[in-house]
């Protein structure tokens, strides 16, 4: 029987059991998610302009003249967008992705442009690759 010494912690049991493979799509799209928390609604005026200061509040940012794209800022959707005039939706990622038809990669690299102290802070913006039309 091992002393009590001799018992590895479950902390030091869980970090052998750490899988050695990359990040799967979900777990990097949180990383993601959390350096850029805080720049979305720069990005947003990016590609939608100034939100409608008269439909917005503290919780929600409300762009076009009916307010039909908006941008959580509080609560459980925090960070997330819809436009209700096309029904679609999603993180901040995905408006980039949508936007500008860039792939995962080069709308991590453009959304960079918003991180302060990023060295690609001040670099111009992506021209998407062009795309084979399937």
């Amino acid at each position: 029987m091992p002393r009590l010494d001799e018992v590895p912690s479950r902390s030091a049991l869980h970090a052998r059991s750490r899988r050695p493979w990359p990040m799967n799509h979900h777990q990097r799209l949180e990383r993601v998610s959390v350096v850029l928390r805080g720049a979305e609604p720069m990005i947003v005026a990016e590609f939608r302009g100034e939100p409608n200061r008269a439909l917005s509040t503290r919780r929600e940012l409300r762009w076009g003249r009916k307010g039909w794209f908006s941008l959580q800022l509080d609560g459980p959707k925090a960070a997330l967008w819809f436009d209700h005039e096309l029904g679609r939706g999603g993180d901040i990622i995905d408006l980039i992705k949508f936007e500008s038809d860039y792939n995962f990669g080069e709308a991590w690299q453009w959304a960079q442009r918003f991180i302060p102290g990023s060295p690609l802070q001040n670099a111009p913006p992506l021209v998407p690759a062009e795309r084979d039309a399937d």
